[in-house]
Protein backbone atom coordinates (compact mmCIF):
# COMPACT_ATOMS: atom_id res chain seq x y z
CA UNK A 1 0.00 0.00 0.00
CA UNK A 2 2.87 2.36 0.81
CA UNK A 3 4.34 1.87 -2.67
CA UNK A 4 0.92 2.41 -4.24
CA UNK A 5 0.41 5.67 -2.36
CA UNK A 6 3.91 6.87 -3.28
CA UNK A 7 3.07 6.05 -6.89
CA UNK A 8 -0.12 8.11 -6.48
CA UNK A 9 1.99 11.05 -5.33
CA UNK A 10 4.22 10.65 -8.38
CA UNK A 11 1.18 10.31 -10.63
CA UNK A 12 -0.07 13.66 -9.35
CA UNK A 13 3.29 15.10 -10.39
CA UNK A 14 2.85 13.64 -13.88
CA UNK A 15 -0.54 15.34 -14.04
CA UNK A 16 1.10 18.67 -13.37
CA UNK A 17 0.08 19.13 -9.74
CA UNK A 18 2.76 21.38 -8.23
CA UNK A 19 1.19 22.37 -4.92
CA UNK A 20 1.62 19.91 -2.09
CA UNK A 21 -1.95 20.22 -0.90
CA UNK A 22 -3.28 19.06 -4.26
CA UNK A 23 -0.82 16.16 -4.30
CA UNK A 24 -1.78 15.15 -0.76
CA UNK A 25 -5.45 15.38 -1.70
CA UNK A 26 -4.94 13.04 -4.64
CA UNK A 27 -3.07 10.54 -2.47
CA UNK A 28 -5.94 10.65 0.02
CA UNK A 29 -8.43 10.00 -2.79
CA UNK A 30 -6.46 6.91 -3.88
CA UNK A 31 -6.25 5.79 -0.24
CA UNK A 32 -10.01 6.20 0.10
CA UNK A 33 -10.66 4.04 -2.94
CA UNK A 34 -8.29 1.40 -1.55
CA UNK A 35 -10.22 1.37 1.73
CA UNK A 36 -13.58 0.83 -0.02
CA UNK A 37 -12.21 -1.61 -2.61
CA UNK A 38 -13.13 -4.72 -0.54
CA UNK A 39 -16.77 -3.69 -0.91
CA UNK A 40 -16.57 -3.42 -4.70
CA UNK A 41 -17.61 -6.24 -6.99
CA UNK A 42 -14.49 -8.11 -8.11
CA UNK A 43 -15.47 -8.55 -11.76
CA UNK A 44 -16.68 -4.95 -11.96
CA UNK A 45 -13.41 -3.62 -10.60
CA UNK A 46 -11.12 -5.85 -12.66
CA UNK A 47 -13.30 -5.48 -15.76
CA UNK A 48 -13.06 -1.70 -15.51
CA UNK A 49 -9.29 -1.90 -15.15
CA UNK A 50 -8.89 -4.24 -18.12
CA UNK A 51 -11.14 -2.08 -20.31
CA UNK A 52 -9.12 1.01 -19.38
CA UNK A 53 -5.85 -0.74 -20.24
CA UNK A 54 -7.25 -1.60 -23.67
CA UNK A 55 -8.18 2.05 -24.14
CA UNK A 56 -4.71 3.09 -22.96
CA UNK A 57 -3.16 0.78 -25.55
CA UNK A 58 -5.18 2.62 -28.22
CA UNK A 59 -3.99 5.99 -26.92
CA UNK A 60 -0.39 4.78 -26.96
CA UNK A 61 -0.65 3.62 -30.57
CA UNK A 62 -2.21 6.93 -31.59
CA UNK A 63 0.16 9.20 -29.64
CA UNK A 64 0.54 12.14 -30.08
CA UNK A 65 -2.64 12.45 -32.17
CA UNK A 66 -5.05 11.52 -29.35
CA UNK A 67 -3.36 13.49 -26.58
CA UNK A 68 -6.42 15.69 -26.03
CA UNK A 69 -8.49 12.59 -25.17
CA UNK A 70 -6.51 11.85 -21.99
CA UNK A 71 -4.29 14.84 -21.19
CA UNK A 72 -7.02 17.00 -19.68
CA UNK A 73 -7.38 17.68 -15.91
CA UNK A 74 -10.55 15.58 -15.62
CA UNK A 75 -9.46 12.37 -17.34
CA UNK A 76 -5.93 12.11 -15.90
CA UNK A 77 -6.99 11.72 -12.24
CA UNK A 78 -9.52 9.07 -13.30
CA UNK A 79 -6.81 7.16 -15.16
CA UNK A 80 -4.68 7.20 -12.01
CA UNK A 81 -7.53 5.77 -9.93
CA UNK A 82 -8.37 3.04 -12.46
CA UNK A 83 -4.69 2.12 -12.80
CA UNK A 84 -3.46 2.27 -9.19
CA UNK A 85 -6.40 0.91 -7.20
CA UNK A 86 -6.90 -2.34 -9.20
CA UNK A 87 -3.13 -2.89 -9.04
CA UNK A 88 -3.21 -2.81 -5.24
CA UNK A 89 -6.36 -4.95 -5.09
CA UNK A 90 -4.83 -7.57 -7.40
CA UNK A 91 -1.60 -7.81 -5.43
CA UNK A 92 -3.42 -8.01 -2.10
CA UNK A 93 -5.95 -10.54 -3.42
CA UNK A 94 -3.24 -12.84 -4.79
CA UNK A 95 -1.33 -12.66 -1.51
CA UNK A 96 -4.30 -14.07 0.45
CA UNK A 97 -4.26 -17.55 -1.09
CA UNK A 98 -2.48 -20.70 0.05
CA UNK A 99 0.29 -20.08 -2.48
CA UNK A 100 -0.11 -16.31 -2.29
CA UNK A 101 3.54 -15.34 -1.81
CA UNK A 102 4.57 -17.64 -4.65
CA UNK A 103 1.93 -16.16 -7.00
CA UNK A 104 3.01 -12.61 -6.17
CA UNK A 105 6.64 -13.52 -6.79
CA UNK A 106 5.68 -15.28 -10.03
CA UNK A 107 3.87 -12.25 -11.48
CA UNK A 108 6.85 -10.12 -10.45
CA UNK A 109 9.19 -12.50 -12.27
CA UNK A 110 6.96 -12.50 -15.36
CA UNK A 111 6.95 -8.71 -15.43
CA UNK A 112 10.64 -8.31 -14.74
CA UNK A 113 11.40 -11.06 -17.25
CA UNK A 114 9.44 -9.27 -19.95
CA UNK A 115 11.24 -5.99 -19.23
CA UNK A 116 14.70 -7.51 -18.91
CA UNK A 117 14.35 -9.78 -21.93
CA UNK A 118 13.12 -6.87 -24.02
CA UNK A 119 15.99 -4.65 -22.85
CA UNK A 120 18.71 -7.18 -23.62
CA UNK A 121 17.27 -8.34 -26.93
CA UNK A 122 16.53 -4.79 -28.02
CA UNK A 123 20.10 -3.68 -27.32
CA UNK A 124 21.53 -6.63 -29.24
CA UNK A 125 19.22 -6.89 -32.24
CA UNK A 126 16.65 -4.08 -32.06
CA UNK A 127 16.12 -2.40 -35.44
CA UNK A 128 12.38 -1.83 -35.88
CA UNK A 129 10.85 0.72 -33.51
CA UNK A 130 7.83 -0.34 -31.47
CA UNK A 131 6.40 3.04 -30.40
CA UNK A 132 8.81 5.67 -31.66
CA UNK A 133 6.75 8.65 -30.49
CA UNK A 134 6.34 7.33 -26.95
CA UNK A 135 9.58 5.46 -26.22
CA UNK A 136 12.13 5.56 -29.07
CA UNK A 137 14.38 3.01 -27.37
CA UNK A 138 11.87 0.16 -27.55
CA UNK A 139 11.88 -2.16 -30.56
CA UNK A 140 9.77 -4.96 -31.96
CA UNK A 141 12.73 -7.32 -31.62
CA UNK A 142 13.01 -6.37 -27.96
CA UNK A 143 9.31 -7.06 -27.39
CA UNK A 144 9.68 -10.51 -28.95
CA UNK A 145 12.70 -11.19 -26.75
CA UNK A 146 10.67 -10.22 -23.71
CA UNK A 147 7.88 -12.61 -24.71
CA UNK A 148 10.39 -15.42 -25.18
CA UNK A 149 11.71 -14.79 -21.67
CA UNK A 150 8.14 -14.90 -20.38
CA UNK A 151 7.65 -18.30 -22.02
CA UNK A 152 10.71 -19.66 -20.22
CA UNK A 153 9.43 -18.36 -16.89
CA UNK A 154 5.99 -19.84 -17.61
CA UNK A 155 7.56 -23.27 -18.18
CA UNK A 156 9.40 -22.93 -14.87
CA UNK A 157 6.08 -21.97 -13.26
CA UNK A 158 4.41 -25.13 -14.58
CA UNK A 159 7.09 -27.19 -12.91
CA UNK A 160 7.10 -25.24 -9.65
CA UNK A 161 3.33 -25.13 -9.16
CA UNK A 162 3.00 -28.74 -10.41
CA UNK A 163 0.13 -27.89 -12.74
CA UNK A 164 -1.93 -30.62 -14.37
CA UNK A 165 -1.27 -31.10 -18.06
CA UNK A 166 -4.74 -29.85 -19.01
CA UNK A 167 -3.81 -26.41 -17.59
CA UNK A 168 -0.52 -25.98 -19.38
CA UNK A 169 -1.88 -24.25 -22.47
CA UNK A 170 -3.98 -21.79 -20.46
CA UNK A 171 -1.04 -21.08 -18.16
CA UNK A 172 1.30 -20.33 -21.07
CA UNK A 173 -1.33 -18.22 -22.86
CA UNK A 174 -1.85 -16.15 -19.70
CA UNK A 175 1.92 -15.66 -19.35
CA UNK A 176 2.20 -14.39 -22.94
CA UNK A 177 -0.77 -12.08 -22.36
CA UNK A 178 0.94 -10.71 -19.25
CA UNK A 179 4.12 -10.17 -21.26
CA UNK A 180 2.20 -8.11 -23.83
CA UNK A 181 0.38 -6.12 -21.17
CA UNK A 182 3.70 -5.38 -19.43
CA UNK A 183 4.75 -3.43 -22.52
CA UNK A 184 1.52 -1.41 -22.43
CA UNK A 185 2.03 -0.52 -18.76
CA UNK A 186 5.57 0.63 -19.40
CA UNK A 187 4.53 2.70 -22.42
CA UNK A 188 1.62 4.34 -20.61
CA UNK A 189 3.86 5.89 -17.95
CA UNK A 190 6.39 6.78 -20.66
CA UNK A 191 3.62 8.55 -22.58
CA UNK A 192 2.67 10.61 -19.52
CA UNK A 193 6.31 11.51 -18.86
CA UNK A 194 6.91 12.47 -22.48
CA UNK A 195 3.80 14.62 -22.52
CA UNK A 196 5.08 16.46 -19.43
CA UNK A 197 8.66 16.62 -20.70
CA UNK A 198 9.97 14.51 -17.81
CA UNK A 199 12.65 11.82 -17.80
CA UNK A 200 11.53 10.13 -14.56
CA UNK A 201 8.33 10.08 -12.53
CA UNK A 202 10.22 10.91 -9.33
CA UNK A 203 13.58 11.04 -7.57
CA UNK A 204 13.06 8.73 -4.58
CA UNK A 205 15.22 5.96 -6.08
CA UNK A 206 18.57 7.49 -7.07
CA UNK A 207 19.60 6.24 -10.49
CA UNK A 208 16.22 4.61 -11.06
CA UNK A 209 13.78 7.52 -10.92
CA UNK A 210 10.62 7.07 -8.90
CA UNK A 211 8.58 4.14 -7.66
CA UNK A 212 6.18 4.63 -10.55
CA UNK A 213 9.06 4.00 -12.95
CA UNK A 214 9.70 0.68 -11.24
CA UNK A 215 6.11 -0.60 -11.09
CA UNK A 216 4.81 0.84 -14.38
CA UNK A 217 4.52 -2.59 -16.02
CA UNK A 218 3.15 -4.18 -12.83
CA UNK A 219 0.28 -1.70 -12.82
CA UNK A 220 -1.04 -3.52 -15.87
CA UNK A 221 0.17 -7.07 -15.34
CA UNK A 222 -1.18 -7.60 -11.80
CA UNK A 223 -4.92 -7.13 -12.60
CA UNK A 224 -4.61 -8.98 -15.90
CA UNK A 225 -2.82 -11.91 -14.27
CA UNK A 226 -5.31 -12.18 -11.41
CA UNK A 227 -8.30 -11.99 -13.76
CA UNK A 228 -6.71 -14.67 -15.94
CA UNK A 229 -6.21 -16.95 -12.93
CA UNK A 230 -9.91 -16.66 -12.10
CA UNK A 231 -11.31 -16.89 -15.64
CA UNK A 232 -9.02 -19.75 -16.71
CA UNK A 233 -9.53 -21.55 -13.40
CA UNK A 234 -5.83 -21.85 -12.69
Amino acid sequence: MAITLIAAWEWSHLMGYKRYRFQFLYVLIIFGFILISPYMKFYWLMGTALAWWCLCAYWIMRYPNKTAAWANPIIQPIIGIVVLVPFWVAMAFMRRGDVGPELVLYVLLLTWGADTGAYITGNLWGKHKLAVHVSPGKSIEGALGGLFTVLLIACAGIWYFQLNQDKWLRWVFLAVLVGIVAIVGDLLVSMFKRNRGLKDSGKLLPGHGGFLDRIDSLLATAPWFLTGLVLFQL
